[in-house]
């Protein structure tokens, strides 16, 4: 059992420092990938508050032309009521005309 025991005490001699080695390199690596990620979720946090700040101001931009759409709306609509009216003025007024004129004309056949 003493070439075992010695064989053992060798591959854990050679073994022992490569794995302490490996393992520390990889403690290391893992360290600066946490230290990466978590650099890249302070920036991806960021970018989520830009495009926040994005939407808000392009909502707040939207509704302030809704606001004018609206106030568009609402006067060519009114403006579209007083031409309607004054359209019908016109035509009442036409009316009145012509049916004065065939009465000034009904006259003055007979007056001669």
């Amino acid at each position: 059992m003493g070439t075992i025991e010695e064989t053992r005490k060798l591959i854990q001699d050679f073994l022992a420092p490569e794995l302490r080695e490996i393992k520390a390199r990889l403690d290391a690596l893992e360290g600066t990938t946490k230290t990466r990620f978590d650099a890249i979720q302070v920036q991806f946090d960021a970018v989520q508050v830009q495009f926040a700040a994005l939407e808000d101001m392009m909502k707040s931009r939207f509704d302030a032309v809704d606001k004018v759409i609206a106030a568009q709306s609402a006067m060519m609509a009114a403006q579209h009521a007083a031409v309607m009216n004054a359209l019908t003025n016109l035509t009442n007024y036409a009316a009145l005309a012509e049916r004065l004129t065939k009465l000034e004309s009904e006259r003055g056949q007979q007056a001669h």
